[in-house]
């Protein structure tokens, strides 16, 4: 990956692979919340790039730079449903990047993170760290 639209995207693509029928808000997107039910769940996808360094010497084309990031999915379930629909579906996304490797981006240290209540939602969160290499 040599940007950060492609890691974006091919972060989306995973997900949307395995998750496309359930409501998903991505970054800068417009997003209207389905209405609460006992059985409605939805996420909230978030990429954001943190930091890098460069990882090695050489000529301009050759140098490889790592990059890192954190990715976060915010899992919503209706407040009155139980929370293992909520715990449920944070599984099968921990399990679907932990350990994972596309292309040059790894997926690091995956967790999840009780938030709590907001309104008519329950909500707890993904989080990966991610890295990948760019070349230049």
């Amino acid at each position: 990956m040599s940007t950060f639209s492609e890691v974006r995207n091919e972060i989306y693509k995973r997900y949307l692979g395995t998750y496309s029928s359930t409501p998903y808000a991505l970054d800068n997107q417009n997003f209207i919340p389905p209405a609460p039910s006992t059985t409605v769940k939805w996420v909230r996808i978030n990429v954001q790039f943190t930091s890098g360094a460069q990882d090695s010497l050489g000529a301009a084309g050759n140098r490889k730079f790592l990059k890192s990031g954190l990715l976060t999915f915010q899992v919503f379930t209706a407040v009155d449903a139980a929370t293992n629909v909520n715990d449920a579906f944070c599984q099968s996304l921990q399990d679907l990047f932990e350990g994972v490797r596309i292309d040059d981006i790894w997926f690091l240290n995956g967790g999840i993170r009780y938030s709590g209540i907001d309104g008519e939602w329950f909500q707890q969160n993904v989080v990966f760290d991610f890295q990948f290499e760019d070349v230049k």
